[in-house]
């Protein structure tokens, strides 16, 4: 199996919706640093790239690279622009096997990266991890304060017999980096997927209760 050669955390000090998200503690830790780990038990050189200082420390503190990003920080920027920022002022070789690993993702595993891995071929430009989504199928807009299906040949079925379908799950993505360097959609036919059981998001307070709290339940059953 080819190996990882270089982890990328995206990790911005700046976060509308939670206040500091990536410093925030997640069961008595900070999630920047459990990414890091997350990082460490599938990869040597591991770099966090951010704006902000207090990141930048535990980074260093934990033993990994930091690198200050002037650039492409704001919520307007993309992961593939910050991707490619890094991976130009890294110097790191076209052919390298490149994992970004966002500063939140805290359902991606040693596991899951090294399935990830073994799903990434010449022809497959990144591997995704997602989680099934079938209810989208169900979804539907407001229209003058009432309910309009999207997908009305579905209105009346089963959930259980819906489509399977998947979302991102917000955790990682692996691939080539000169897939990265040119721009390549992330999400796109080029890409393969590699479904996870359980994940979340976190965008929200909610969302932050809501993966300790399944996070806590999935250590316990394992």
């Amino acid at each position: 199996m080819p190996k990882i050669d270089s982890v990328i955390i995206p990790a911005r000090g700046g976060s509308k919706r939670i206040k500091h998200k990536n410093l925030r503690d997640f069961l008595g830790k900070p999630m920047i640093l459990r990414a890091i780990e997350v990082a460490k038990s599938v990869c040597d050189n591991i770099i966090v790239s951010s704006d902000s200082d207090e990141i930048l420390q535990i980074a260093r503190d934990s033993g990994t690279k930091a690198r200050l990003r002037e650039c492409f920080a704001d919520d307007t920027s993309t992961t593939l622009q910050v991707m490619k920022y890094v991976l130009e002022n890294e110097g790191i070789d076209e052919n390298a096997i490149v994992l970004c690993l966002y500063p939140t993702a805290m359902f991606a595993t040693t596991k899951s990266i090294e399935s990830s891995l073994a799903l990434l071929s010449s022809d497959v430009a990144y591997v995704v991890p997602v989680v099934e989504n079938a209810k989208v199928f169900r979804s539907f807009e407001c229209r003058e304060g009432r309910i309009e299906f999207l997908f009305r040949d579905f209105v009346s079925t089963r959930t259980q017999d819906l489509p399977k379908c998947y979302c991102d799950s917000g955790q990682f993505y692996l691939g080539y980096a000169r897939n990265f360097l040119s721009n390549i959609p992330i999400l796109s036919n080029k890409s393969a997927m590699f479904e996870l059981p359980f994940a979340l998001d976190i965008d929200r307070e909610e969302d932050l209760a809501m993966a300790e709290a399944l996070y806590s339940f999935l250590k316990k059953t394992k």
